[in-house]
């Protein structure tokens, strides 16, 4: 059974949040081969197809193939191809998964469509094995069977949720401050799911499907109020719940935790845990709670564990079976990669570094000229030494002189002053472009400005070889 929460944002329930929703579910456990002593563990099968397409569900229909209870591994993916193919979406989730009686779990046998999260919580206690001084199963642990295990990057690297269930044997699904009376052995009161939905979606199996297979859930204890996760670099939220990302080695990394107003009173002290540390964050008021973490620090995976103080929240002892009166939320992991963000070992990060796989290419580095290679990565063009805006004519530019930056294609040119300013090869003293340069700086033009009366000393020059010519043949 579900039971849906108030917004923790709002301050009321609307009356479409309220209500029940019953998820078919069935108890599975499994041997390798025949054999008892080669347990794979037990799973918790749950059912999200519609009551019109689950009516004709029979506990036979549930049953793995060749036995109620014993398959391999292969064979248990094949029954649930086979289980989907009829009865549409369902999961399986890893049931009392360190408990060495009845057994643990083998992460060795996982499938990442059907197994998308795991039971870190139940009566039998609990799953996660960082504090093995709180709930610890009674009938005794198996270290191979954390949830951590399963979801460290250096073990079985798999990407799974966290719920939290109870193995109630007494028809009271959710109960977690009474022991169960059907089973003794079962030591707690249990552990229950909070999903995540948004507001858009409708409150039903699809929407709590897609919500653990996305991750958006928390494992409990007991108590049920929402946590808000923000994981944020320089300010820029990058994650949220159980959502996976990734990461800068030189990165700070923010997490804030927010905590509804009417149960933040409860919380002694929030937690992020990762595969070799945890931290404790700071309260900055009741409600929130953060820490800044380096991005080596975060690798791996990171979840909030929220310590909730049990006495106070249920306004008496609750009797769980637990050694002190601590309750316990936990977030569902998000997996963190960290990426190495100066590959060449240059000092110049990759956000900067215009090629971080050359050592010698880094803002500020010396830059020679017309080799082809931008050296000090500032953007401009290695054949345009002046930085006018144009490349030396030698390597298919204009610029016909790349020493000075007011020489180029398009420039004013000054005339007479010996510079081809513009770039156009014509003479600087030959302002009219007939050919000739003024008489006043050494050439024949006596009028520079005026095409038509130009260069006199070459036409009078001109017309005594003729007459010369004329008188010869004469």
């Amino acid at each position: 059974h579900t039971r849906s929460l108030c917004d923790w944002s709002s301050d009321v329930c609307s009356s479409d949040l309220n209500g029940f929703v019953m998820i078919p579910a069935a108890e599975l456990w499994f041997y390798r081969g025949n054999s008892i002593s080669d347990p794979l563990g037990h799973k918790t099968l749950l059912m999200f197809e519609s009551n019109a397409v689950l009516s004709g569900l029979t506990i036979d229909d549930v049953r793995p193939m060749y036995s109620p209870h014993l398959t391999s591994c292969d064979e248990i993916w094949d029954w649930a191809d086979t289980l989907a193919s009829s009865f549409g979406s369902m999961l399986l989730v890893p049931h009392h998964t360190a408990t060495l009686d009845p057994m643990p779990t083998n992460w060795s046998c996982h499938d990442d469509t059907y197994e998308v999260a795991t039971e870190v919580y139940s009566r039998h206690g609990n799953s996660l094995g960082e504090t093995p001084s709180w709930d610890v199963p009674g009938a005794g642990d198996v270290s191979a069977g954390y949830a951590t295990v399963a979801i460290d990057p250096g073990g079985y690297d798999l990407s799974l949720g966290f719920v939290g269930g109870t193995d109630s044997h007494d028809t009271a699904p959710g109960e977690t401050c009474a022991r169960d009376h059907m089973v003794t052995s079962h030591m707690y009161g249990g552990g229950v799911t909070v999903a995540v939905l948004d507001s858009s979606e409708t409150f039903d199996r699809t929407a709590i499907h897609d919500a653990i297979v996305d991750h958006r859930t928390m494992a409990s204890s007991g108590p049920m109020f929402a946590v808000g996760i923000s994981y944020s670099v320089d300010g820029v939220e990058i994650a949220g719940l159980g959502e996976d990302f990734t990461l800068y080695e030189h990165d700070s990394l923010d997490l804030t935790v927010t905590l509804p107003a009417d149960e933040a009173g409860y919380v002694d002290s929030v937690e992020v845990i990762g595969p070799t540390d945890s931290w404790t964050l700071d309260s900055t008021d009741a409600t929130t709670w953060s820490t800044t973490l380096d991005a080596p620090d975060a690798g791996g995976y990171l979840y909030v564990q929220v310590n909730v103080d049990g006495t106070a929240f249920y306004g008496s002892t609750c009797f769980d079976g637990g050694t002190d009166a601590n309750e316990y939320i936990w977030a569902s992991p998000s997996r963190i990669t960290v990426e190495d963000d100066d590959l060449d070992d240059d000092g110049s990060l990759l956000t900067d570094d215009c090629d971080d796989s050359d050592p010698t290419v880094y803002p500020g580095a010396t830059d020679t000229w017309y080799d082809g290679v931008d050296a000090d990565c500032a953007g401009d063009s290695d054949y345009d030494a002046d930085l006018d805006g144009q490349d030396d004519a030698a390597y298919g530019g204009q610029d016909c002189d790349d020493d000075d930056a007011t020489v180029y294609a398009g420039a004013e040119d000054t005339l007479y002053d010996g510079v081809d300013s513009n770039c156009d090869e014509s003479s600087d003293y030959d302002a009219d472009l007939d050919g000739f340069d003024s008489t006043a700086e050494g050439g024949d033009d006596c009028d520079d400005t005026n095409r038509s009366e130009e260069h006199t000393s070459e036409l009078q020059s001109h017309s005594d070889l003729v007459c010369r010519l004329l008188l010869e043949k004469k």
